[in-house]
């Protein structure tokens, strides 16, 4: 018998009883996580069934934390329907009324991850004291910003590139998210640099965007060291490089990272 088959048949067996206790980690979920308040209709997935009724919603919502939970700790190829569905404490029939396979579920974990992404970034820069910071302490408020959900995520990141060979589109959300993380840095920093005369800033700040990102994802897949995505030391190396490939101001000091004053 097929995973989905015995899910069916699990699915008449918990009945209104796995109901109830999918609604009971969904509401457990959205005390501590942003995850559990997604809702299936908001997704851009294809294969993913919108969700009308509460229970449904709370067991949608709980296979998302689930999934979120275990690929952090398993490679993707390893992690199976059912230990996902035992984990949120649902059948395997009802991972299938929300999910067409287990590669449209990475997807729409893939969409909410880039989307928590691009929201903790954005929340950075609209800080009331933002316009004020130091160029420095600019650019650490939104590196910090955009590494939280990185860390958070990191798993589910190294899953998705392992994964783009056998599904050539896993990465849109992901590269999206890279993309609009780039357009806040260029909003931020660009007038910056135009007021002081730089002729291209826009791609000056996508060059070294790039090589950070590129960077953070050398260090997710292969883990060369000595710095690791977790590490604080990551977050400050980062910032400093893009201080200096940037030339950006430390303080109100008039001095640049790394130089005894303006250039002249």
């Amino acid at each position: 018998m097929s995973e989905r088959a015995a899910g069916t048949v699990e699915e008449s067996i918990f009945g209104e009883q796995s109901a109830k206790k999918s609604r009971a980690v969904a509401s457990k979920i959205a005390k501590r996580t942003k995850h559990a308040h997604r809702e299936a209709s908001s997704l851009e997935t294809r294969g993913v069934t919108p969700t009308q009724q509460a229970r449904s919603k709370a067991t949608f919502q709980a296979l998302i934390q689930a999934g979120m939970q275990i690929i952090e700790s398993k490679e993707f190829q390893a992690i199976k329907i059912a230990e996902i569905t035992r984990s949120a404490d649902v059948s395997v029939g009802a991972f299938y009324d929300r999910f067409q396979n287990k590669e449209v579920f990475l997807a729409a974990l893939q969409e909410i991850a880039a989307e928590n992404l691009e929201a903790n970034v954005r929340h950075a820069a609209q800080r009331e004291d933002f316009a004020s910071l130091a160029d420095v302490d600019a650019v650490a408020a939104l590196v910090k910003a955009w590494l939280q959900p990185i860390r958070e995520h990191s798993g589910l990141i190294k899953a998705t590139l392992g994964h783009v060979s056998a599904q050539p589109g896993a990465w849109s959300p992901l590269r999206r998210a890279g993309r609009r993380t780039a357009d806040v840095f260029v909003k931020v920093l660009g007038p910056r640099l135009s007021a002081r005369g730089r002729r291209a800033p826009e791609r000056e700040i996508r060059i070294a965007m790039q090589f950070v990102f590129g960077i953070v994802v050398n260090s997710i897949m292969n883990n060369p060291g000595p710095l690791t995505v977790k590490m604080d030391a990551m977050g400050d190396n980062i910032v400093k490089h893009l201080s200096r490939f940037l030339e950006l101001e430390a303080g109100g000091n008039g001095k640049r990272p790394g130089q005894g004053g303006r250039r002249g």
